[in-house]
């Protein structure tokens, strides 16, 4: 295949370019992003793997501006495809002056320190959000999601790092599944994550929760010996693998400003069962998180 879209706006406008899914033959099926200014076409930009492309943004200078996507396939393997979505509108001015959100929103706003933020039950068609969360200096920031519902392949949650200039590794996260832990190491007081917020024109869902944490305190990388083969993926404050059967038991009562990790898993494959006997933890700020692990992922 050799296809071609023009993504343009029907004025002269702002226009903001977002890949919500992306998944392609690496080094053989390639999508081209080239800017167009109604005369000629520069910064040609290819993909091809299983990474999610940043976002893109213009002022269009005419009519006639806009985005040309280009995709090319080879003549052997297929892969899932991609999912992008555009959007014209006018610069917001109720982002903040540095402009960090890298493009424009419906809604826009920053979150300093600590604190949960929750959107939807349910969440209307046809909006998109901005949150930015950063700390006062720089520290460590950790960003957990709570709860994660929106309608899949269609509404997504789009998660970018910020390091004070640039904006790099976004993920979109869609549909049921809970997104995992997020960890930085600020580089600077103006850096933290974007969180994006997107929904199309008809079906809506629950939608969802996360907080963010800044603390120096905590320990942030783990090493080898607390975590084996890093399955964690992030940090914890304590590790410990479980083999066979047996019972976890924690609190009565828990401390304060922790974040712990089990393991749990058979001395061969087998079928493994999880049950809970009791919770009772904070609403909305002490949470339990269960997540599979396939060996790899």
């Amino acid at each position: 295949q050799y296809l071609c879209w023009l993504v343009t706006c029907d004025s002269q406008d702002y226009l903001q370019l977002n890949f919500n899914a992306f998944l392609t033959e690496e080094d053989s099926d390639f999508v081209y992003v080239i800017e167009y200014d109604g005369s000629v076409h520069s910064n040609t930009v290819s993909y091809s793997g299983n990474t999610l492309p940043p976002s893109s943004s213009m002022d269009m200078v005419s009519s006639q501006s806009g985005y040309l996507i280009l995709y090319y396939s080879g003549s052997s393997t297929s892969g899932d495809g991609f999912l992008l979505s555009f959007q014209c509108g006018t610069t917001n001015t109720t982002l903040p002056t540095n402009n960090h959100f890298g493009g424009y929103c419906d809604f826009g706003v920053t979150e300093t320190g600590s604190g949960t933020v929750s959107h939807g039950r349910p969440y209307d068609v046809n909006q998109y959000l901005c949150w930015f969360v950063t700390c006062d200096s720089p520290t460590k920031l950790r960003l957990n999601f709570n709860t994660f519902l929106t309608e899949f392949d269609y509404d997504f949650v789009s998660v970018t790092e910020y390091d004070g200039t640039y904006h790099s590794n976004t993920v979109s996260y869609s549909g049921s599944s809970l997104p995992p832990p997020s960890f930085m190491d600020m580089e600077n007081s103006q850096s933290g994550y974007l969180i994006r917020f997107q929904s199309d024109e008809v079906v809506n869902k629950v939608g969802f929760s996360f907080n963010y944490h800044c603390d120096d305190s905590e320990p942030f990388d783990p090493t080898p010996s607390e975590l084996p083969n890093n399955h964690f993926s992030g940090y914890c404050n304590g590790g410990q693998t479980a083999t066979g059967s047996g019972t976890v038991s924690h609190g009565r009562p828990y401390d304060v400003n922790q974040y712990l990790c089990w393991f749990v898993t058979c001395d061969s494959p087998t079928n493994l069962h999880l049950d809970f006997n009791s919770l009772f933890t904070e609403p909305d700020y002490d949470f339990v998180h269960v997540m599979e692990y396939d060996g790899s992922v």
